[in-house]
């Protein structure tokens, strides 16, 4: 639960992210961190993200990796001033997970689950969406041209679909 003391939440928060490098531990951290960062200190939103996306470029079960985007996409739309406040996070977020994937479509279109790609896309347009309404559409027009791509290459029906519906976006 939310509590109002951002010193408590900054610790449970700074404890989860430790407890993610425990497999034992690792998938209910996880869970703890989604509804976390609706009240995320910033202190610890370097840390969160840093975490998050470490996690999501190793290996990870099937739970673990839905768990960490679900927690990723919780936090990407919750920061919608991210790019005014830290546009270093949003470089770091664009690095790691945008510009693998813009490098190579097709890789991505044909790897992992399903379900998995349907999140990390989502998570990339929010993101995206969240710098157009702050006055950058270029990074909109980015991530629209990418899901372009990948609308042709995708196989996957639900995910052709989540791309179709963010394309269709007003």
């Amino acid at each position: 639960p939310v509590v109002a003391d951002e010193i408590a939440r900054t610790s449970a928060v700074r404890a989860l992210l430790d407890m993610t490098a425990s497999p034992a531990y690792r998938v209910f951290a996880l869970r703890g961190l989604a509804p976390a960062t609706h009240d995320l200190p910033e202190s610890v939103e370097t840390a969160f993200q840093e975490t998050i996306l470490d996690l999501l470029a190793a290996t990870l079960s099937f739970e673990e990796r839905i768990t960490a985007l679900l927690a990723l996409d919780s936090f990407t739309r919750a920061r919608e001033d991210l790019s005014r406040r830290r546009p270093d996070l949003v470089a770091s977020f664009e690095a790691k997970v945008l510009v693998p994937i813009e490098a190579d479509p097709a890789a991505f279109a044909s790897d992992g689950a399903p379900s998995a790609r349907g999140l990390m896309l989502a998570v990339i347009w929010h993101s995206a969406r969240n710098r157009y309404s702050a006055g950058e559409p270029a990074a909109l027009d980015r991530v629209n041209a990418l899901l372009t791509k990948l609308a042709a290459l995708e196989t996957d029906a639900a995910v052709k679909a989540e791309i179709a519906a963010f394309l269709a976006a007003p």
